[in-house]
């Protein structure tokens, strides 16, 4: 386990305290004042200023926020059909976390070539073609 799949510091909200209380007054009662800053406590993480508890994957949820398998997978996981599961070209690894699959296939819907007066595929056409279908590659979420 790694320090971001456990607790998330607040750094960007940067709250000095000197007891748990303070930090629940601003972060919730699932936040706790540790080396005198309010984080979140273990396996609980920042949504819109308080501290949830993690769900991790395959349990029950409702939103997506409520799925967690770190800072840096955010991306990666989400509440699909009331069950936290990693997204579309990710898969699991352990019971937390969500990693590239590199077998996943993108598929890419058919593209309509345009013809030269001879019914055949110009070599500029071929070159777009390839380039939209990388274009698509890429920025698949």
């Amino acid at each position: 386990m790694t320090v971001y799949d456990s607790c998330v510091h607040v750094a960007s909200e940067n709250i000095e305290c000197s007891k748990k209380e303070h930090c629940h007054v601003i972060l919730g009662s699932k936040s706790t004042c540790k080396n005198k800053r309010c984080v979140c406590r273990p396996f609980h993480h920042l949504h819109k200023k308080q501290c949830i508890k993690n769900r991790d994957l395959h349990d029950v949820c409702e939103h997506d926020h409520q799925c967690y398998c770190g800072q840096d997978c955010i991306d990666r996981i989400g509440c699909i059909n009331n069950t936290c599961t990693c997204r579309d070209g990710y898969k699991s690894y352990s019971i937390r976390r969500c990693i590239v699959d590199p077998f996943h296939r993108v598929e890419i819907p058919p593209v309509a070539v345009m013809q030269s007066p001879n019914n055949r595929a110009t070599k500029i056409d071929c070159i777009l073609l390839y380039i939209v279908a990388i274009l698509i590659f890429f920025n698949k979420p």
